[in-house]
């Protein structure tokens, strides 16, 4: 599990005090009272803004508070010993992977904090807590890494609002082990090592809907469609049609955002088809610089793709990763 959040009462020192990687060793950014805490919960760039965004959404603060002090605040909160909070957030993943790191690390502050006010809490508190989260904190997130990253298994998410409401729901499906096992068998990460080619992606892509592009707006109905089409797909175990499906999703994911696809990985993609090695190959997120899911086809291995890819010109620095379906994703200890 590469995301981990450790939440720790403080004693002794007044103040929330979060280690930050600075790429070559640990930082600690302190945090001396609420209004630091809220000034940088909404600047995404600032050091240690997605912990104080989930401070924020978690409800440790509320509006009577703002004339006290951080160590009133906890003494009331999370009891009368307790003045400070220590928070230690870890990823394993590298940045701009494409994998949800921040909505997933979003879900794991939120669990860590609600564990140490006390609080009781289910998987649908957690997936909106962190919608509320990606929204405090401007980045426009939120709306489906949590469902991939903390919920168990095979599943889709579905997105639902009304005026004065927005909705989260997950659906999972029922497949048997050996079935999950053989889909185990199939897939793959590879890590590309490409930069994103187009800056602010998402903000583009929000303004062509806003705009009504009619080749946007198609899209996205054509994505929600097809997204049914593969969960009927997984719930059969028909991994061929799934794989058609991840096909016909990266192709529309192309069409939401023109260069997305860097060369190298266009041309890997097409490698892998040609010598049947895959059945589909698709990059996570927004595309890009992070990790290309694999599903091999049936019969082919990891060696099979690693030696594929040292063949390829402009790949040959990539690397291949097992990767499984998780049963249990979000674990919580509490000592």
């Amino acid at each position: 599990k590469p995301v981990s959040c450790t939440c720790s009462k403080l004693s002794d020192q007044v103040g929330v005090f979060v280690w930050w990687w600075n790429g070559e060793e640990k930082e600690r950014i302190a945090f001396l009272s609420k209004a630091a805490i809220i000034e940088a919960h909404d600047k995404p760039s600032a050091r240690g803004a997605l912990i104080c965004a989930a401070l924020v959404a978690s409800g440790l603060f509320e509006e009577r508070d703002d004339d006290q002090s951080l160590d009133v605040i906890f003494r009331a909160k999370l009891g009368a010993d307790t003045v400070g909070l220590e928070i230690e957030t870890e990823s394993l993943l590298p940045h701009g992977s494409g994998l949800g790191t921040s909505s997933i690390l979003a879900g794991c502050v939120l669990a860590s904090v609600w564990n140490v006010m006390g609080l009781k809490y289910d998987e649908s508190s957690l997936l909106h807590g962190v919608l509320y989260v990606e929204q405090l904190l401007t980045t426009g997130g939120g709306w489906q890494d949590q469902v991939g990253g903390l919920t168990a298994g095979l599943k889709i998410g579905r997105f639902g609002s009304s005026p004065d409401t927005a909705h989260i729901s997950v659906e999972r499906f029922v497949v048997p082990d050996e079935q999950i096992a053989a889909l185990n068998a199939r897939l793959a990460l590879v890590y590309t090592g490409r930069t994103r080619l187009a800056k602010n992606l998402l903000q583009e892509v929000v303004r062509s809907w806003f705009g009504r592009q009619s080749h946007v707006v198609e899209t996205v109905a054509a994505l929600v469609s097809n997204a049914e089409m593969c969960a009927s797909a997984i719930k059969k175990c028909d991994w061929l049609s799934m794989g058609l499906c991840a096909r016909r999703y990266w192709e529309q994911k192309k069409l939401m955002a023109a260069g997305c696809e860097p060369e190298e990985v266009a041309l890997l993609i097409l490698n892998l088809y040609e010598r049947s090695v895959a059945d589909a190959a698709w990059l996570a997120g927004a595309g890009g610089g992070g990790f290309l899911y694999v599903l091999l086809q049936e019969g082919k291995t990891i060696q099979d793709l690693t030696k594929t890819i040292g063949n390829v010109q402009g790949c040959e620095s990539m690397t291949v990763h097992s990767v499984e379906i998780d049963q249990e994703p979000l674990t919580v200890d509490i000592s």
